[in-house]
């Protein structure tokens, strides 16, 4: 679903993905030896892969390079959706250059367009492989859309992946001659074991993120954990339509057993000896600790909800509290309170908590970057501009954050606030934080629930 305020540019190799699909239909070099220097039929469904993009929030920057001297047949699709014709001519027999001047050009917008909080580059070249991993490190969410021909580095530079074939196709589009996937992108090249490998890891992961000290993890936390591993993973790849589909015909690898809340997955080698059979569809453990009987406590209920609305607090709930007054500070100190990137953050975060005596691993400094990103605490600047905090000082930042928690909860106003405060900052929450809390409620009962920051 899109973000509200997110703004998408798109930039399309044009005659990259044309040409790719040609191959995969013809055979290899096909386009290049026999079809390029000539009016091109149409068999890129512009459409397709526009309303994928548009899912990420709205396009603010259209942009497609090709030598269109030959593909005036896609007139009507590329008028359709308003993208603005690059002309390169050939710079050689083999090269127009796209790449390059793509690749300036998203460098230039984002530096023009700091709004920009999505690229998406539709393209198999894997020399966007540099551009994805420069995009990634100023926090703009970089997503690639290639062809079976795309190598395999390219999707683990992206924050996403998608194969063209991979996409819904629109109802209408009907293609002079259209590739259909051949064994290479078939489920038939899939081994269902590299599923399981990849499951298997994610699983781990989130096991390891969460702290938790059981094998057990919530399903509907690994196929994001997949996702991010994986980018380019799609259920479809390996012949089934939803991600339980898979979970089941990894029976022989992955347990799974019906939890309060979710259903639960495990690696089957990590469970003891007498657990329940690999795949079947067991009771929860003896001793799962508070999962079993639900929450024990109205802190643990507040727990859950936010859990549910996929807000994950640090595992030190006093880390809320000492790491927003700490990058409050590292911005107050950087020249016009601007810090570079989000690694930045991390590692001057680190140092300085470090210096109080205060460990914060990656992990945490994740969920406490999350919070303050969905809270809106940051103002991105744009490629290499670096980003800056709306809310200069500690106590205010503080306030947006745990106004934006409260705003995930049904009805916070009704909850007990000495629950809140444990659920938020733990039981060692103090009478100022007390204090923040009613803070927030009275915000946002002021602005209203729906308009609040």
């Amino acid at each position: 679903m899109a973000e509200t305020d997110a703004a998408v540019a798109i930039y399309w190799d044009f005659e990259n993905v044309h040409a790719c699909l040609i191959d995969d239909q013809a055979g290899e070099q096909t386009y290049r030896t026999t079809a390029r220097y000539r009016s091109q039929d149409v068999v890129i469904d512009v459409a397709r892969v526009v309303e994928y993009a548009a899912g990420f929030g709205r396009v603010a920057v259209h942009r497609a390079y090709a030598n269109w001297q030959y593909f005036g047949k896609y007139a009507g699709h590329l008028q359709a959706h308003a993208i603005d014709l690059v002309q390169l001519f050939p710079l050689t027999s083999t090269k127009n250059g796209a790449d390059i001047r793509l690749a300036l050009d998203v460098v230039d917008d984002l530096r023009l367009h700091p709004q920009i909080t999505h690229v998406v580059v539709v393209g198999s070249d894997s020399d966007y492989t540099a551009l994805a991993q420069r995009c990634r490190t100023y926090g703009i969410h970089f997503v690639g859309v290639g062809t079976a021909k795309t190598a395999s580095s390219y999707p683990a530079a992206c924050d996403e992946f998608r194969r063209y074939h991979e996409l819904p196709p629109t109802p209408r589009f009907v293609p002079a001659t259209l590739p259909a996937p051949g064994p290479a992108t078939g489920a038939a090249a899939a081994a269902l074991g590299d599923a399981a490998d990849l499951v298997e890891r994610a699983i781990r992961r989130v096991a390891a993120e969460t702290g938790a000290s059981s094998p057990w993890v919530r399903k509907a936390a690994v196929r994001p954990m997949v996702k991010r591993l994986d980018p380019g993973f799609e259920e479809s790849a390996f012949g089934f339509a939803a991600f339980s589909d898979l979970v089941k015909a990894l029976g022989g690898r992955i347990a799974e057993r019906t939890g309060v809340f979710d259903h639960e997955l495990a690696v089957g080698a990590d469970l003891p000896g007498d657990s329940p059979a690999v795949g079947a569809d067991a009771a929860p453990a003896a001793d799962p600790g508070p999962a079993e009987d639900g929450p024990s406590t109205p802190a643990a209920l507040i727990e859950v909800l936010l859990k549910r609305k996929n807000q994950r607090l640090p595992a030190d709930k006093q880390l809320l509290w000492t790491a927003t007054g700490l990058i409050a500070e590292i911005f107050a100190a950087a020249p016009d309170g601007i810090v570079a990137s989000f690694d930045r953050l991390r590692l001057e975060l680190e140092t300085a908590a470090a210096a109080r005596g205060i460990t914060v691993p990656e992990s945490e400094f994740r969920k406490v970057k999350a919070i303050l990103w969905r809270a809106h605490a940051f103002e991105p600047l744009g490629y290499a501009l670096g980003l800056r905090l709306q809310e200069p000082d500690a106590a205010a930042l503080r306030l947006r954050a745990v106004a934006m928690l409260l705003r995930l909860l049904p009805d916070p106003a009704a909850a007990d606030l000495s629950a809140l405060a444990e659920a938020i900052f733990g039981p060692e929450a103090t009478a100022e934080q007390q204090d923040l809390i009613s803070a927030a409620l009275l915000t946002l009962t002021r602005a209203g629930w729906e308009n609040a920051a």
